[in-house]
């Protein structure tokens, strides 16, 4: 396996566990846990910023400069607009394994 397939796959683990980070990150933000908000965008920030993900590293360190400075407000904007954007990474995503689908059947 080549670095670049390997890279691909930490890619794809990584847009498979957005959902899964998001509705972590809205629970934690519903019951003002904001110690596990905090470590939620860290993690995002780091791991997407790693890999490519620059809008969405972008977000999560905003909320991580409103935690920081205990400014609760504009923190529930963030998480929709960071639900915008992993809706988008997922649909790219989708749309690229469907062009890839429809190339292997052709």
């Amino acid at each position: 396996m080549n670095d670049a397939h390997e890279f691909q796959d930490i890619i794809d683990m990584f847009v498979e566990r957005l959902p899964s980070l998001l509705e972590n990150i809205q629970n934690a933000f519903d019951v003002q846990d904001w110690q596990r908000l905090q470590a939620l965008t860290h993690e995002l920030k780091g791991v997407s910023g790693s890999l490519g993900f620059p809008s969405l590293t972008d977000v999560s360190v905003a909320i991580e400069d409103k935690l920081s400075q205990d400014l609760h407000d504009g923190i529930k904007a963030h998480i929709t607009e960071l639900n915008t954007l992993i809706e988008r990474v997922l649909a790219a995503k989708a749309g690229k394994e469907t062009h890839q689908a429809l190339q292997i059947q052709s």
